[in-house]
């Protein structure tokens, strides 16, 4: 079985889009004052929406190839991936709240209930 760090950009794209759920994929390194300062938001990320989110966790010196393939140059960087394409990206720290709204704008199916 391959690890990260041996897939290329596109087999990496396509295994997430393979899962048929959006992720979070998160360039990290676990000596990052940073990473530990947002850890506890991804984790609650995971936590909240276990169906509705894949989180990908991968170490920026294990994966270098393919941080420098997809432009990661910052740790932690958080890809926001959708059907197998980069929707969006964050660079360092993000607050809970704020990176819980980000899931919800772009992941999250929103419901619409009308009260008769």
């Amino acid at each position: 079985m391959a690890r990260a760090q041996d897939y290329s950009l596109t087999t990496f794209m396509t295994q997430l889009r393979l899962v048929g759920l959006p992720a979070l994929v998160v360039f990290q390194s676990e000596c990052s004052p940073t990473w530990r300062d947002l850890r506890p938001s991804i984790e609650q990320i995971a936590k909240k929406y276990p169906s509705k989110v894949e989180i990908r966790l991968l170490d920026s010196t294990d994966c270098a190839q393919l941080a420098s393939e997809m432009h990661v140059w910052i740790v932690p960087t958080i890809l926001f991936v959708k059907g197998g394409r980069e929707v969006r990206r964050t660079e360092g720290s993000l607050p809970f709240e704020r990176m819980e709204a980000m899931v919800v704008q772009l992941f999250v199916p929103v419901s619409l209930y009308i009260d008769s």
